[in-house]
């Protein structure tokens, strides 16, 4: 991002939070501080702590952090997801920010390029905790900008399919394997695609993001743009292919929802309206009450340049002008440590960072222990393994980006436009786009 860029997109995010409340410090109350287990040493430090979602378990989480640090106390506060963009700039621009604060993948290229969080480079390296700590590759891409390191991981997930077996064996399908490709896709999908049931074959990841951009790699090799973010691909002849592959699945086959006149399926992807769908690697642990059939996993269908899932992970950070940079560290080197992942699975249900079997067993035991031994060995061995869980990378321009392929995949799916004519002018759009931002 140039610098001329830097100061407008600051100067317009200050404009923006004018007239919101600064949040004060009292804000952050004692609402959520842990007791230790044994008395606090004589000095205590407090650090504030700022995230989004659930409140569920960060209590209990804390209650360990703080038995095994006493010397610190944890205060934290849970903002909603709409509201915690807006909170955290308003603090960060105010210059009371929290000590650590959850950064968002989507936000992590913005944040550093307006200098607003520290650069844990040095300490991540110099960590004794961490050297004893294992991790797996593709996850530290996540915590990674520029070469340097911005914060712990949190929060990865990855993408793979879910499989209503009962759907197969009444249809007489084998389920499919980690083999299976794009046409075995369309072939199932059309063959347990039923109106009368109100069932459809599949769902449609095509028309979400980032995950058209993932079937747009395994497909072509490259993104919506090259790994500079310079040169718009947008309108190669395979990605005109990847589309026509969907906007027929749809549109003709109608076997995805979406077409004029398709039917309510009879439930969602965990209750049967759908026989074959794409989902987080969470959800199998995390909806497995919900589930009111008997499924299965596969990897992506492979398409002609691979069959990668798409990856992504936040981080946990310490924004410039935090107040105890060094207990925030404290609390992040845990975060990070085997402890902590352990913790981070038994109270928020998050996937261990590294590869871990007794933590596996862990994350999957809610799966009954049929299940578990085998999800467990299928991550193990030929997902992350494998090294197919591919981390997407956000950029600078990417919310703009989006937005005019949100238009040219809407024009095709939903008004019957010309692929090829609406992925041209689509990257004739961004061509101007990323023109006008580099000047």
């Amino acid at each position: 991002m140039t610098k001329g860029k830097n100061k407008r997109l600051f100067v317009s995010i200050l404009m923006m939070l004018l007239g919101l409340t600064t949040i004060s410090p009292g804000a952050f109350t004692a609402q959520a501080s842990a007791a230790p287990a044994a008395a606090p040493a004589a000095a205590t430090t407090t650090i504030r702590f700022a995230t989004y979602g659930a409140i569920d378990g960060w209590e209990e989480l804390f209650a360990e952090f703080s038995a095994r640090h006493p010397e610190i106390k944890v205060e934290y506060q849970i903002f909603t997801y709409a509201e915690y963009i807006d909170k955290m700039m308003t603090m960060m621009a105010g210059g009371n920010p929290p000590d650590v604060i959850l950064t968002w993948a989507q936000y992590k290229p913005t944040w550093v390029a307006m200098g607003l969080l520290h650069d844990l480079t040095s300490r991540w390296e110099q960590s004794s905790v961490i050297k004893q700590t294992r991790f797996y590759p593709f996850i530290l891409e996540g915590i990674k900008y520029n070469g340097k390191i911005w914060g712990v991981p949190y929060d990865f997930n990855s993408k793979m399919w879910f499989h209503h077996l009962d759907a197969m064996a009444e249809a007489g399908l084998n389920p499919p394997t980690d083999d299976w490709d794009i046409y075995t896709l369309r072939s199932y999908a059309q063959k347990l695609t039923s109106p009368e049931k109100r069932m459809y074959g599949t769902n449609n990841p095509f028309v979400t993001y980032p995950s058209q951009i993932q079937w747009i790699y395994n497909w072509t090799g490259h993104e919506w743009l090259d790994e500079t973010r310079t040169k718009v691909l947008v309108d190669e002849p395979q990605v005109v292919e990847a589309f026509n592959f969907w906007n027929e699945m749809r549109n003709v086959l109608h076997v995805t929802p979406g077409y004029p006149g398709a039917y309510t399926a009879r439930g969602d992807t965990f209750t049967g309206g759908y026989a074959m769908w794409e989902g987080w690697l969470s959800y199998a642990p995390a909806y497995i009450n919900t589930f009111n059939y008997n499924w299965g996993v596969t990897l992506m269908p492979k398409a002609p340049s691979g069959q990668a899932g798409f990856a992504q992970g936040h981080l946990f950070s310490i924004p410039i002008g935090a107040k105890n940079i060094e207990a925030a560290w404290t609390l992040l080197e845990w975060i990070g440590s085997y402890e902590g992942q352990k913790a981070f699975i038994v109270h928020r249900d998050r996937q261990p960072s590294g590869p871990y079997p007794e933590l596996w067993d862990l994350f999957f035991a809610g799966v009954g222990p049929e299940r578990a031994p085998k999800l467990k060995q299928w991550v193990a061995v030929t997902f992350y393994g494998a090294d197919l869980a591919r981390v997407f990378n956000y950029w600078d321009t990417y919310p703009e980006v989006t937005t005019i392929m949100t238009q040219a995949t809407n024009n095709i799916m939903s008004r019957g436009a010309s692929v090829r004519n609406e992925l041209i002018n689509a990257a004739s759009q961004i061509r101007a786009l990323l023109a006008d931002t580099s000047r």
